[in-house]
């Protein structure tokens, strides 16, 4: 005979329909599980991308002035620099605009001919006037309009990694150390030009290129300090061109 089951056991058989159950409930909680995983990372993803985040990037620099300061000032008298984080700029580039396969050929040929007009100025440059300012592009040769601190190289870096000719840009850095900003004798600093094509180009390079080349910002800092030196009047306001040496006093033009 067949166990008959009594009413008040508290063992019960196993139903059905429950043993089908529990699997759907377990990959229901796997799925959710997963979800809230992902949804989780992109939330950390896009504060790190607001600012809430530590920086991207840590400078433990300590600033130390070239030469003695002919007017200086009481610490307490000097504007700090903020220690937050920096608002993010917004995007102002205008969106991509669909194009057809014949525009789309005539766009990238346009860039290859800019492209080519580049490598054809910078080969000229490299065999002339590699690691000084400019290229005589007649007589051949170079002028050192800029101290003789590479400005056309410096001023390239950027150009070099939009164009993705990552090269000649990584050889570009290696120049770029022998480069020393702070020991130059009888220089005349254009205040305007040096720091449009030498401070700017050495952070726009280290921006583009993501950081990852440091040597950059190294170099950036030391020229910094060489073109402070030109606020070291009176009343504060540069002199757009003047004679600095390092081993004197800057003459003020």
């Amino acid at each position: 005979m067949a166990p008959q089951w009594k009413s008040n056991s508290k063992f019960r058989p196993p139903s059905p329909s429950l043993s089908k159950f529990r699997p759907r409930a377990l990959s229901r909680k796997l799925t959710r599980g997963l979800i809230t995983g992902i949804l989780f990372l992109c939330l950390l993803f896009i504060l790190r991308q607001s600012g809430f985040a530590h920086s991207k990037y840590q400078f433990n620099y300590v600033p130390l002035p070239i030469h003695p300061e002919r007017y200086p000032l009481p610490p307490s008298s000097l504007i700090r620099l903020p220690r937050h984080r920096s608002k993010k700029f917004p995007k102002i580039q205008h969106p991509p605009t669909p194009e057809t396969p014949k525009s789309r050929q005539v766009r990238e040929g346009r860039l290859q001919e800019v492209k080519d007009a580049f490598l054809h100025s910078w080969k000229g440059y490299k065999q002339e006037a590699w690691g000084k300012d400019e290229l005589r592009p007649i007589q051949g040769g170079f002028k050192t309009p800029f101290c003789g601190w590479a400005a056309t190289m410096v001023d390239s870096l950027d150009t070099l990694w939009i164009m993705g000719l990552k090269e000649e840009f990584e050889i570009s850095l290696i120049e770029l150390r022998t480069v020393d900003f702070t020991n130059t004798k009888g220089c005349t600093i254009n205040l305007f030009e040096t720091t449009i094509r030498h401070l700017g180009g050495l952070l726009a390079a280290f921006d583009i290129s993501g950081g990852k080349y440091y040597v950059l910002v190294e170099k950036a800092v030391e020229l910094a300090e060489v073109l402070y030196t030109a606020f070291d009047t009176p009343n504060r306001m540069p002199s757009p061109h003047y004679l600095w040496s390092a081993y004197g006093i800057s003459l003020f033009l």
